[in-house]
């Protein structure tokens, strides 16, 4: 059916886009966990939507920095570590 056929290659299309997020991405350092291979899955449907939108390059790298600093809190320094 081609229901079917949607939801596999979407499920595809996640699977490609979670080992790209913890190939190339992974700020966390989570990969060769395989407890922690679904980590990032809250940034799927999100990054999924701008790829399959066209979203350029850019925009996708911005996504990602911005879940850098603000959703994941990396990169920031504090006063006191100065």
């Amino acid at each position: 059916q081609m229901s079917d056929l949607i939801e596999r290659r979407e499920a595809l299309y996640l699977n490609a886009i979670r080992r790209t997020l913890m190939e190339h991405w992974d700020p966390m350092g989570f990969q060769g966990i395989p407890e922690l291979s679904g980590e990032y899955d809250a940034y799927l449907a999100p990054l999924h939507a701008m790829l399959a939108g066209r979203r350029p390059s850019l925009e996708l790298g911005q996504y990602l920095r911005t879940l850098e600093l603000e959703e994941l809190k990396l990169g920031k320094t504090t006063a006191s570590s100065e």
